[in-house]
């Protein structure tokens, strides 16, 4: 919507600005946590009783815009765990680290790591958690040392982990159709790239490779070359949404989700970033660019 209203200022744009003042974000802060909850329970008429709790993942553009809109605190930004507690022992690692104040706020700047690379792990080690954000925040130039750095890390890992691993002929693990049974929604990973961790079941989704095109392109182009090569995998529009690696069976349908993930990461990488800069021309959006761009990881 924020994009729509920059690209189409006239009567669209009013449109979406009317759709975007009814959004009220700060329904779902838990003011205690510090955290934004899932969603709303329709059946049980109320707020989710859980919450967002680990940095790395989609909803932190959630928590930029409802920053951005001033409807909950900035701290709100630096209450979201960058990694799990050190004592939540059942995680993939203990988090490694230690407690920096970055502005007025302290918080403990944990990360994993994995063959001497350190990263901040999403939730379930997806390429979609850590990169469906940066589609419209600018963290490759704002925090070059901070979420750009670990998105570039996640991405490489990836890639590391299918071809030195796994040793799959292809990469690119994310939540996606179940090639099996293409109607149903599968929650895929990489086990120590996230805090709870997907299964990997050698399912490759074509939305992770898309995403990863600003950083990593040339990997990216020539991963989409090896995909194609998978017989059934390219319909009338465009990739369908997975393969398994094994099987070789193609999940045969489109997920608006991950087209939409797909279409927009091709626009940025051939347009010079023309979806993110226009995010980024919406004034309430640059104002709290400091987020971005004052905290380190590593």
């Amino acid at each position: 919507l924020i994009v729509a209203k920059q690209a189409f200022t006239k009567e669209i744009g009013q449109e979406c600005q009317e759709i975007i003042d009814n959004m009220d974000f700060s329904r779902f802060y838990n003011k205690d946590l510090g955290q934004l909850a899932l969603g709303y329970e329709v059946d049980k008429n109320k707020i989710s009783p859980y919450h967002y709790g680990s940095f790395c993942t989609e909803p932190r553009v959630t928590s930029y815009i409802a920053i951005a809109r001033e409807q909950i605190p900035e701290e709100h930004w630096f209450r979201i765990p960058r990694t799990l507690p050190k004592e939540w022992e059942w995680q993939q690692q203990v988090p490694s680290g230690k407690t920096k104040k970055v502005m007025e706020y302290s918080l403990f700047e944990g990360y994993y790591t994995h063959n001497d690379v350190k990263y901040v792990p999403s939730w379930g080690g997806s390429m979609f958690e850590f990169l469906m954000p940066a589609l419209v925040l600018n963290e490759r130039e704002l925090a070059p040392q901070g979420l750009g750095l670990n998105d570039k890390r996640a991405v490489e890992l990836q890639i590391a982990y299918a071809r030195e691993e796994a040793h799959y002929p292809v990469w690119g693990i994310s939540p996606c159709a179940k090639p099996d049974k293409p109607t149903e929604y599968g929650e895929y990973g990489i086990k120590y790239l996230g805090g709870k961790g997907y299964e990997d079941k050698g399912v490759i989704a074509p939305h992770a490779t898309f995403l990863a095109l600003e950083f990593a392109p040339e990997q990216a182009i020539a991963n989409l070359k090896e995909l194609l090569k998978f017989e059934g995998i390219y319909g009338q529009y465009g990739f369908y949404d997975s393969v398994d690696i094994n099987t070789k069976e193609v999940g045969t349908k489109y997920l608006c989700l991950d087209q939409a993930m797909t279409l927009i990461a091709l626009d940025n990488y051939l347009n010079n970033g023309a979806i993110r800069r226009r995010f980024h021309n919406e004034p309430m959006i640059r104002k709290f660019e400091y987020l971005l761009s004052d905290e380190t990881f590593f």
